[in-house]
C-alpha cells in the first residue's frame, strides 16, 4: 500500500462541534433580539441546510451556491435579507475556527506520512477546506487534496473516485480510502477497488479519536 486518503468532516474534524459552535455566534450576533430560543433557532438552520444540501446532491447548486442558498432560506424566513452576506461570512469565518481536528489526529498523521502518502478527499468548498487545515496546522501532513464541489464530480459519485485515482497515479489497490460514511466514503472507494477502513463510535469516542486503534487497523490491513 502506498496511499492513504482521508475524508476530513467527522473523520478527522469535528464538523458537528464546528457547525453548533458556529451557529451560536451567529445566532448571538444577528438574531439573539428576535424572542427565540437557539434551539429554534438551530431546528430552522437544519431543514433549510438538509434542503440545500439535497439541491446539491441533485447537481441544482454547486457547493458555493448550496452554502449561500441555506443562509438566504434562513434569512428570508426571519426578515433579515439584508444581513445576508454578514450572516454568512460571520458563519464561515467561525466554522473554519471550530471546526476543530479531533484529539489524537495529529499523532495519527504524523505517524502515517512517516510511511505513507497522504491524501485529502472530500466534499465541500476547496477554499473552506483547506483554509481549515490550514488554520489548525494539519495541511503540512498531506500531499493531494481533493474536493467535491459540483454534481457528479464529489462524494459518492464514480467520476470523482476515478479522478482521485487519476491524480494520485497509483492502482486502486495500493490506496487505503479511511472515512466515516459508508455511502459516501466506504462502498464507493471499495467499489473502485481500493482497501477501505470504516471509522466509527469505536474509533471515536467523545472527542477523541483512538489513534492507536487506528494505527493498528491500518497495520492489519497492509499485512
Amino acid at each position: 500500500m502506498k496511499v492513504i486518503v482521508f475524508d476530513l468532516d467527522e473523520t478527522l474534524c469535528n464538523h458537528t462541534r464546528g457547525e453548533q459552535d458556529s451557529l451560536r455566534e451567529v445566532f448571538k450576533a444577528y438574531f439573539y433580539n428576535r424572542d427565540l430560543s437557539f434551539k429554534e433557532f438551530k431546528e430552522v438552520f437544519s431543514k433549510f441546510n438538509k434542503v440545500s444540501w439535497e439541491n446539491f446532491e441533485k447537481g441544482i447548486h454547486d457547493v458555493e451556491a448550496t452554502l449561500r442558498h441555506r443562509f438566504k432560506l434562513l434569512c428570508d424566513f426571519y426578515g433579515m435579507e439584508q444581513n445576508l452576506e454578514e450572516v454568512s461570512m460571520g458563519y464561515k469565518s467561525a466554522y473554519i475556527k471550530n471546526c476543530v481536528p479531533y484529539e489524537g489526529v495529529e499523532p495519527l498523521l504524523s505517524k502515517l506520512s512517516e510511511t505513507f502518502l497522504l491524501a485529502v478527499c472530500s466534499n465541500g468548498m476547496e477554499q473552506i477546506q483547506m483554509d481549515k487545515l490550514r488554520y489548525h496546522k494539519i495541511d503540512q501532513y498531506f500531499s493531494c487534496f481533493q474536493f467535491g464541489s459540483y454534481y457528479p464530480f464529489c462524494k459518492p459519485h464514480q467520476d470523482f473516485f476515478q479522478s482521485l485515482v487519476e491524480d494520485l497515479s497509483t492502482d486502486p489497490k495500493d490506496i487505503l480510502f479511511i472515512g466515516d460514511s459508508l455511502t459516501n466514503d466506504i462502498m464507493p472507494a471499495k467499489n473502485i477497488g481500493m482497501k477501505t477502513l470504516h471509522i466509527n463510535k469505536e474509533h471515536i469516542v467523545g472527542e477523541v479519536l483512538q489513534w492507536n486503534l487506528v494505527l493498528n487497523k491500518v497495520e492489519e490491513l497492509i499485512g
